[in-house]
């Protein structure tokens, strides 16, 4: 009995644990994609089309990488992601494998 016990509250930390890491870096995605929008509130520009996303070289904009880290934990998919920010699907792509290269859960 007392085996069985030590057991359920091993597993039980396990998956406290796990929730916590979920919780956590749910929060990162939040505080990212606040900054990216007060960063966007603060410098209006007159006749602004609304947020840019990716550089003129190509490369995601902090609001770009902030909007696909957003669709990518929503579960969206790339071609979905890509065609809602107008930049090509292999910068989502790249961004995915980067990710979940570092470990982070990008669904």
């Amino acid at each position: 009995m007392s085996q069985t016990l030590i057991a359920g509250l091993k597993a039980t930390a396990t998956e406290l644990q796990t929730a916590g890491k979920a919780m956590t870096s749910a929060a990162e995605r939040l505080e990212l994609l606040a900054a990216a929008l007060e960063k966007e509130i603060a410098s209006p520009v007159a006749g602004d089309a609304g947020p840019v996303y990716k550089k003129p070289n190509g490369r995601l904009t902090e609001a770009g990488a902030a909007a696909v880290d957003a669709g990518l934990a929503a579960g969206m998919t790339l071609t979905a992601i890509a065609k809602n920010l107008d930049v090509h699907i292999s910068a989502i792509s790249k961004r995915k494998k980067a990710k979940d290269k570092l470990g982070e859960k990008s669904s």
